[in-house]
């Protein structure tokens, strides 16, 4: 069953003695609230929320997505070949952060991004010599994620930008749920829920 990261903190500030893993895992919950352009994040380490690592982040966030006229961009698809587009701005919905990455040599990316499982059921299209047709089947788009790079207001593609500061911090957070195993041998949640804030 899915709850929202805002059910997870009513449970940690009203009850914060009582809210433990017995299996001592880690987890952390952000909310991207697109109309604040905020992310608010939730770190609880091992499964305690009085543990002293214990930590909510609240960082500037944004989704600007500029549109372009045309279908130029290309999808990348869960299956089959990249097809034209337009790009989308992130979905609305809960996700999973699924790990990091260090992209080298690139403005518009930063330095530092995290995967995430969002996905987006595009329109795509294809030139003819009388303009753009749309094709008759839609195409599942990946490759949402947050990264930093740029001015934090500068459009994406359909990513979320942060600032540097933001996304090294969420970002180690990351790492180290995905990393560190419980009692179980099993990785901790990194759960992303994005929400239009209207």
């Amino acid at each position: 069953m899915a709850f929202s990261c805002t059910f997870v903190a009513t449970v940690v500030w009203d009850n914060p003695v009582k809210y433990v893993d017995p299996t001592g895992e880690d987890s952390v919950y952000a909310t991207f609230n697109k109309k604040d352009q905020s992310m608010n994040v939730i770190f609880i380490p091992n499964g305690r929320s009085y543990d002293p690592m214990y930590g909510e982040y609240n960082f500037k966030a944004t989704n600007k997505v500029c549109e372009p006229v045309e279908p130029t961009d290309m999808t990348m698809p869960k299956t089959g070949e990249p097809q034209n587009y337009r790009r989308q701005e992130f979905p609305n919905g809960i996700f999973k952060m699924t790990g990091t990455k260090h992209p080298k040599n690139n403005e518009y990316l930063g330095d530092r991004s995290i995967q995430t499982s969002a996905t987006v059921e595009v329109e795509t299209f294809t030139k003819a010599l009388t303009g753009w047709i749309k094709n008759k089947f839609k195409q599942i788009d990946t490759g949402y994620s947050i990264h930093n790079g740029m001015n934090i207001d500068y459009p994406t593609q359909g990513c979320i930008r942060m600032d540097d500061k933001g996304i090294h911090t969420l970002a180690d957070i990351v790492d180290k749920v995905l990393k560190t195993k419980n009692r179980n041998d099993n990785t901790g949640k990194a759960i992303l829920e994005v929400i239009s804030g209207e």
